[in-house]
């Protein structure tokens, strides 16, 4: 995130791959060298293997996707997941969805959020000759009978980690499954980081904003509209939903608004689904959009269709554990 938005970084790339130097290698080379050796007399015999590693994945990382969404030109040999590629482990979910930029394979979190980078830390591996890898695909979602509540809606899924599904044979020339092979879907806004909507920002100076329900000191509205993308708006505990109301200092006529999650470690918050608001007295508001967003920490921008307004006003009708937060309201008008 600090490449993103152009912040003095407090790690260089060789400080985050200690991570895994110091913290993971180790236990990669106990499988590998301990454990699967116990299991297995014949080298040659095929090998699946799956789990959370809580490592990132190396060939997403490569300089081919160092312009993908969340990476921020950023390439990084992660040395675990590179160590099992050297032992001739296949990453299914790779090897089945080559384009990094398109299929992220985000599994880290599906409860508390996806934040900037994609978080593939869960695999499932496979050795050997006689295996062949048909498809693989991430689910983050509960199964449809299971939707629509309000569990549902505070647990999009069954644990925090996302699931890895894959369909593979072992030895045979059959085409596998009697069913469609499992496929996993693109993501709705592959490539780099979004670039700004058309129109000018409004100045942070020229901005002032209030809110239903605020943390004093800690959340204050006024953070939403600073400048600062590291500085959040937090509602404080009240139902939902929640308004949080930017006065432009004039009518303005609006081709956009971008709306910055907070880029906090924890999301708490993030807003999900809400209705941009209208108005030039502040006092009767005209919906322009409904909006549902990821658990991601990208921007989200809305078209404001050259709407006139002097205030702008986001109702959030749910974010993150009930509450809403943002880092940044910018409104850009028509030039």
């Amino acid at each position: 995130m600090q490449n993103l938005y152009g912040r003095p970084r407090t790690k260089t790339d060789e400080q985050l791959l200690d991570d895994d130097r110091y913290r993971r290698v180790a236990m990669g080379k106990a499988i590998l060298e301990k454990a699967l050796p116990s299991f297995i007399g014949d080298d040659d015999a095929p090998v699946l293997m799956g789990g959370d590693l809580n490592a990132w994945p190396y060939p997403d990382w490569a300089e081919q996707f160092a312009g993908a969404r969340g990476h921020a030109g950023l390439v990084l040999p992660w040395p675990l997941t590179k160590m099992f590629a050297d032992s001739g482990f296949v990453d299914t979910f790779r090897h089945a969805n080559p384009d990094a930029g398109r299929h992220p394979g985000r599994t880290w979190s599906s409860q508390s959020g996806f934040r900037s980078a994609p978080g593939r830390i869960d695999y499932i591996f496979t050795r050997g000759e006689d295996v062949r890898v048909l498809g693989s695909r991430i689910d983050d979602r509960r199964l449809p009978r299971h939707q629509g509540s309000a569990l549902d809606q505070a647990y999009p899924f069954y644990s925090d980690h996302s699931a890895v599904v894959t369909d593979v044979v072992i030895r045979g020339e059959g085409t596998g499954p009697d069913r469609p092979t499992v496929a996993d879907d693109p993501e709705d806004a592959p490539g780099v980081w979004p670039a700004p909507p058309e129109g000018t920002p409004v100045p942070p100076a020229e901005l002032a904003a209030t809110a239903t329900t605020f943390r004093p000191g800690v959340g204050d509205p006024a953070r939403a509209v600073d400048g600062d993308a590291f500085t959040d708006y937090h509602s404080d505990v009240a139902p939902l939903p929640h308004y949080i109301t930017v006065d432009l200092g004039r009518v303005r006529k609006l081709s956009a608004v971008r709306f910055q999650p907070t880029l906090a470690y924890d999301m708490n918050g993030t807003v999900e689904r809400g209705v941009v608001q209208v108005s030039d007295d502040g006092t009767t508001f005209t919906d322009v959009a409904q909006v549902e967003w990821p658990r991601m920490s990208a921007p989200n921008d809305v078209d404001m269709k050259g709407a006139s307004a002097r205030y702008l006003r986001l109702r959030v009708n749910y974010g993150m554990g009930g509450a809403s937060a943002l880092a940044e309201i910018i409104p850009y008008e028509l030039s």
